[in-house]
């Protein structure tokens, strides 16, 4: 039922007018969450409320038969068609196993239905798959008037594959929207909905102190509510390192792209951002906010994940054999034997380097006979703690056990 929605009526109005009005009127479009929204479950739960439905579609509430499909990572253009069969299938439509989209939208519109497609995570289809189903969905818009859809994409479509997609496919251009998280405002009434439903208690402070932590992204939200559920008794610590806090965490930052998990970093670190675009998606789906003249990262818990998480650093050589982190040079700040074994790092990065090839960069020839794990590991050592001085976490070099060490950024 729709109060598995945990929102407040105004609000569940609010998002589901904005994607059935595209419906009622016969348009396309393309929707933007924030990363991890998984828009699904509650377009699933809009179309369970028919009150909700009736009252914004009207007299066309009987007209539609929806097909809601789910993309995963792997799918392809086939695999896409085979989920849009089986869900004409389940309106109990004869679909045959063989039917094309063409076929499956005709013999839907005879009976009696005009179809309507939603298409979720479009973001997690590869490129050359993506530009298929969309133009064969959009090639349809144009050939049968009657049919429609709305996309939605976890990610900043105008920074993306998806960009240069919609310009030749432009009819879902027609409705953008954006979905933000959500304000505090809404995130109360959220928790006081959740807790009743799980029939628990937890005071106005530890109330607050998730929504600061989570940033209104209901997804994580959610998660601490239930670790408190599980366990009232959980210390602040315990509770934000849980490992499914963690693994969200991780999630929702490679849902990034580079540049906006740059800009992410530069806001944390130092309220600014020279990514004017970044800046301004990131602003306008609520992942920051403006605080005067600088900017901070929404969620506590996605601000102290991104200087934790090694892979959102960067630690190159550049055209001079010089090394750079996160754009500032790391070469005057090394010893020899510190380059050395920092740029050996980075020629094998994210692939296992050996001790003994790291002796090999510390002494040559002579390795066998100035062999000393101690002397290794008091370089690493300093080379860890010349990378802390760039605000790079020393985890980012990981300490293969018995083999060697291995550095983890891009």
């Amino acid at each position: 039922m729709l109060s598995q929605i945990n929102l407040p009526q105004d609000t569940i109005q609010k998002e589901a007018s904005q994607i059935f009005n595209a419906v009622k009127y016969g348009e396309s479009g393309i929707t933007m969450c924030y990363p991890a929204c998984k828009m699904q479950f509650n377009i699933v739960r809009f179309l369970e409320n028919k009150q909700l439905i009736k009252r914004i579609l009207g007299s066309y509430y009987n007209k539609y038969a929806f097909l809601l499909i789910h993309c995963v990572q792997n799918d392809t253009y086939s695999s896409i068609l085979n989920k849009i069969r089986a869900s004409a299938h389940h309106l109990n439509l004869p679909i045959k196993s063989d039917s094309d989209l063409a076929n499956i939208v005709k013999i839907m519109l005879r009976s009696g239905k005009d179809p309507y497609l939603f298409l979720f995570n479009a973001e997690s289809l590869a490129s050359c798959h993506l530009k298929k189903v969309i133009k064969a969905i959009h090639d349809e818009i144009l050939t049968t008037p009657k049919f429609g859809a709305t996309l939605f994409y976890e990610g900043n479509i105008y920074d993306s594959p998806m960009k240069e997609i919609l310009k030749n496919n432009n009819r879902f251009l027609r409705n953008v929207f954006i979905l933000s998280s959500y304000q505090p405002k809404v995130c109360r009434w959220y928790i006081q909905s959740l807790t009743k439903e799980w029939k628990m208690s937890i005071s106005k402070d530890i109330s607050d102190l998730c929504i600061k932590q989570s940033g209104g992204i209901l997804w994580i939200l959610r998660e601490l509510i239930r670790l408190l559920k599980m366990n009232s008794h959980i210390n602040l610590h315990d509770l934000i390192n849980a490992p499914s806090i963690i693994l969200r965490l991780e999630t929702l930052i490679s849902m990034f792209s580079h540049k906006e998990r740059e800009t992410l970093i530069q806001i944390k670190q130092n309220g600014q951002s020279n990514n004017i675009a970044e800046l301004t998606y990131l602003l306008r789906i609520g992942i920051i906010q403006q605080n005067g003249s600088t900017y901070e990262v929404t969620s506590h818990l996605l601000a102290n994940a991104l200087e934790s998480i090694p892979q959102l650093h960067s630690i190159i050589l550049d055209n001079k054999n010089q090394i750079h982190a996160n754009g500032a040079a790391l070469s005057p700040l090394c010893s020899r034997q510190e380059e050395a074994v920092l740029k050996l790092l980075i020629n094998n990065k994210k692939s296992v380097v050996t001790r003994d090839t790291v002796a090999q960069a510390l002494w040559g020839e002579n390795n066998e006979e100035k062999y000393s794990d101690w002397a290794i590991d008091r370089v690493l050592f300093r080379v860890r703690k010349i990378l802390i001085t760039q605000s790079i976490p020393p985890t980012i070099i990981r300490t293969i056990k018995k083999r060697g060490y291995i550095l983890l950024c891009d």
